[in-house]
C-alpha cells in the first residue's frame, strides 16, 4: 500500500483531527491502557504515522495535551509555560517518532503511577524526557518478550499439529508392510 494511500486509510479510521484528539485524550489512558501487552503489540498508529496522515502539528498538539494534563495531574505549584511544553512535545515527535499513540499514553499512564520519574515542585523537560527514555527500555525489553511468547505459541502449535499428524512406529510399519505388498 502507498503512503498516500495509506494515510488516506489512517484518516478515514480515526477521522478528522478534532476527532482524533477526542478519540486519544488523556482522559482514555487509564481504559486503552488495561491491557498494557496490547498497548505495545496494537494497531495503533505512531507518532509519524500521524504526521504523514495528518501533520506535525497535529502531533506536536497531542503531546501537547499529554503533557498538560500530566502537569494537572501531578499538582506541580508552578505551571510550565506554554514555550516549554511546546518545545518538549517537538522533541518527543522528533526523536520519539517511532512510538505508537498507545505506548505514549501508557507512559504517561504510567508516569502518573510513579513508576517513571516524578516532579518535584516545577514541572522539567528534562525528567520527562529521561523518564520517556526509561520507558522506551522498558518497551523494548516487553516487545522481546512478546515477541518470545507469540514464538513459544506458534511453536507449541506446530508441535501439536505434528503430533496429531504422527503414526507411531507400529503404525508405519503396517503401513509400509501393506504397500510393499502391493
Amino acid at each position: 500500500m502507498s503512503t498516500e494511500s495509506w494515510a488516506i486509510s489512517l484518516r478515514e479510521r480515526y477521522g478528522t483531527p478534532g476527532q482524533f484528539l477526542t478519540l486519544f485524550n488523556p482522559g482514555k489512558q487509564a481504559l486503552y491502557c488495561r491491557d498494557r501487552d496490547r498497548c505495545f503489540d496494537s494497531g495503533a498508529p505512531s507518532l509519524n504515522q500521524i504526521q504523514t496522515a495528518y501533520s506535525r502539528e497535529l502531533a506536536e498538539s497531542w503531546i501537547e495535551v499529554q503533557i498538560f494534563d500530566l502537569t494537572r495531574y501531578t499538582g506541580i505549584k508552578e505551571k510550565p509555560s506554554n514555550e516549554h511544553i511546546e518545545s518538549c512535545a517537538s522533541v518527543i515527535v522528533q526523536e520519539y517518532g517511532y512510538l505508537k499513540i498507545s505506548e505514549i499514553m501508557l507512559f504517561f499512564h504510567r508516569f502518573k503511577a510513579g513508576m517513571f520519574g516524578r516532579f518535584y515542585g516545577t514541572y522539567d523537560n528534562l525528567v520527562l524526557m529521561d523518564s520517556l527514555r526509561q520507558f522506551v527500555d522498558y518497551r523494548n525489553k516487553e516487545l522481546r518478550r512478546i515477541e518470545q511468547e507469540k514464538a513459544r505459541a506458534t511453536q507449541e502449535e506446530e508441535y501439536r499439529r505434528r503430533e496429531q499428524e504422527a503414526v507411531s512406529y507400529q503404525e508405519w510399519k503396517q503401513m509400509s508392510e501393506k504397500s510393499n505388498r502391493k
